[in-house]
This record gives structure tokens, C-alpha cells and sequence, in this order.
């Protein structure tokens, strides 16, 4: 009987037909066996069915222990299961907070770098001052706000000093260029009135020159040299300030392009700062979906290790209950005796 219910090629007896159909079938054939007994008259009567009772209890014994192993097996698997699926949802529980704490980092220092880019317009903005003093960058560097900007001058230079240079150098410009004019005027007169001189010596004899007006002339004519060459170099610094101005304006014009790529940066990252905490949403959205998940698990695998629990000890004390009544030995027996069923239920009286 035993080896009816087992196992067969991995399988569950169960599997391969139905199984309440063949425990109704060994309960009739033992009926049968037992019919035919009682139809059967002979000395060995009381022996053979005292032998087919003791068979069918054993048989009854044998199917409450492996539906008992069978529940168990079921109760073992049932927990692995749910220590496997619980061990998987903290695994993951555990990633994503990993996760969230690195996203969270990331987020507060490109919230800083956004805070010191945004401090660095602002004094731009209201002060003209591009130094980046006690602003601290985690991923942005002196380059990535200001480019490469190459000048004759010191990179910390603030735009406001630059701007007053080229304001003095506009007027020193102005000044040589009006001392220019003046002296080319001084140098006219002074050439006419040399011209004139020279042509009225040029008239006079050589013999009645005075040596007191050789002179002269001769200091004149150094002095008009010497102012010839003090025009030459006012030109030649006029050329120079002409050129730093040049310089000049087109520093101011980089700074003006520094100026519109810090706009630009500060934009891009003002979006992205929106991006993530998007992605930050989504992600908490997703680890309460997983925690609620987790917990519905729990719950449900609560429920089902209880009603498994219960199913087996209402099974167990059901099978206990089912005790054959004392055999009385007493040859009066045969006439009184009650004939019962694998259930514990009188079928009938048996007589001689």
C-alpha cells in the first residue's frame, strides 16, 4: 500500500492519477475482503479478520505519515521559498539605497557648484569682479568658467581697473595728440621764421655777419632738431597707446564672451539639476513600490505558513481519533460484535 503513494520517476503519486479515487479503492477492497470473510464460515474467521483489520490499520498508519512528511516537505519549501524572495527584496532594497545615497551626493555637489557659479554671476553682474575668492567648486574648475582668456595683463585683474585704464590711456591720447598739434604749429612758425632769417643773412655780405647771430642760428637750428626728434617719439608713443587701447578692447570683448558662456553653463546646469531631481523622484517612487511589495510578501507568506500549520495538526488529530474498539476474545463475541470501518463507524452486527 505504502509504495502505491509514493514517489514514482520524481513525481508525485498524485500527479500520475487522481489520489482520493485510490484510496477509495483500497477501502472498498478491504470492505470486499471483509464481506467475504464474514460470508465465509470456518474456524479462522475471528483470526482472518483480526490479520485484515490489523492490515488496514497499518495501511491507514502509513498514509497519515506520508500525508504528514508531505506537509512538512510543503511547509519546508514554502519557507525557503519566501527566506529566498525575502533575501532577494533586501538585496535590492539595499542596492537602492546605495544608489539613492550616491545620487544624493552627487545632487549636493553640483547644488554647491550651481550655488558658486550662480555667486560668481552675480558679482560679475553687480560688481564687474571675476575672482573667484572663497567660492569653493567640487566638479568646476577657474578654466571651465573662464576659458583660456589670454591678455598683455594679470588674469586677476577685475574688469572695473581695466576699464579705468583704458579711460586714462583715452585721455593720454588725447593730451599727446593735442601737444602734437601744438608743437607741429610751433615747428611751422619756428621753420618760417628760420626760412626768413636765413634768406636775409643769405643777402647780406658774408664779411659784415655778426658772429653774436652765427650763433644764435646755430642754437636754433639744434633746437629745432631736438624738437623734431621729441615730435618723432610723441608719435611713436602715440602708436603704442593706440595699440594697448586695441588691446585693450578686445580683452573687454572676451570678457563680454566669459560672461555669455557663464550664462550658459549656469542654464545647462540649472536643467540638469531639474533632470536628476526628477531621477530622484522616480526612485523613490520605485523603493516605495518595493518596500509596499516586500511587505505584501511578508504578509502573505505569514498567511499561508499559518493555514499550512493549521491544515496539518487538523489532519494529525483526525488521525489519532480514528481507534478500532478492544477486541473481546469472549467466544459470545462473535454474536455481539460490532464490525467498524477504516472512519471508526459501526457497518453492522455481526452474528453466527
Amino acid at each position: 500500500m505504502e509504495s502505491t503513494v509514493k514517489e514514482s520517476d520524481g513525481r508525485c503519486a498524485c500527479e500520475i492519477g487522481p489520489s482520493l479515487a485510490v484510496l477509495n479503492d483500497v477501502h472498498k477492497a478491504y470492505e470486499e475482503k471483509m464481506d467475504l470473510i464474514n460470508r465465509t464460515a470456518g474456524s479462522q474467521k475471528l483470526q482472518k479478520q483480526v490479520q485484515l483489520l490489523q492490515s488496514w490499520v497499518g495501511d491507514l498508519v502509513a498514509q497519515n505519515t506520508l500525508l504528514a512528511r508531505t506537509v512538512e516537505e510543503l511547509e519546508i519549501e514554502l519557507t525557503s521559498r519566501v527566506l529566498s524572495e525575502r533575501r532577494k527584496f533586501s538585496e535590492m532594497v539595499s542596492e537602492l539605497r546605495v544608489e539613492v545615497t550616491s545620487l544624493r551626493r552627487r545632487l549636493a555637489r553640483k547644488d554647491s557648484d550651481l550655488r558658486g557659479l550662480l555667486e560668481v554671476l552675480r558679482r560679475l553682474r553687480e560688481f564687474d569682479y571675476r575672482a573667484l575668492d572663497s567660492i569653493h567648486f567640487n566638479e568646476v574648475t577657474q578654466s571651465d568658467i573662464f576659458g583660456p582668456v589670454t591678455c598683455f595683463f594679470q588674469k586677476d585683474k577685475s574688469k572695473n581697473v581695466i576699464s579705468e585704464e583704458v579711460n586714462e590711456l583715452k585721455i593720454n591720447i588725447d593730451s599727446l595728440q593735442r601737444d602734437n598739434l601744438n608743437k607741429e604749429r610751433d615747428v611751422s612758425r619756428k621753420d618760417a621764421a628760420v626760412t626768413v632769417e636765413i634768406c636775409c643773412s643769405a643777402n647780406k655780405e658774408c664779411g659784415d655777419v655778426e658772429p653774436v647771430k652765427e650763433g644764435s642760428a646755430r642754437d636754433e637750428e639744434v633746437q629745432y632738431q631736438e624738437r623734431i626728434q621729441h615730435m618723432e617719439s610723441s608719435g611713436q608713443n602715440v602708436r603704442a597707446l593706440r595699440e594697448v587701447n586695441v588691446s585693450l578692447s578686445e580683452e573687454v570683448q572676451a570678457l563680454h564672451r566669459v560672461c555669455a558662456a557663464l550664462d550658459e553653463q549656469c542654464r545647462v546646469s540649472a536643467l540638469r539639476a531639474q533632470f536628476k531631481d526628477e531621477i530622484i523622484r522616480e526612485m523613490r517612487r520605485q523603493l516605495k513600490w518595493a518596500k509596499a511589495k516586500l511587505k505584501e510578501s511578508d504578509h502573505k507568506s505569514n498567511t499561508e505558513a499559518t493555514s499550512s500549520q493549521s491544515y496539518g495538526s487538523v489532519r494529525r488529530s483526525n488521525g489519532r481519533e480514528r481507534d478500532l474498539p478492544d477486541l473481546d476474545m469472549n467466544p459470545d463475541w462473535i454474536c455481539q460484535n460490532r464490525i467498524y470501518d477504516g472512519s471508526g463507524d459501526v457497518v453492522s452486527y455481526g452474528r453466527d
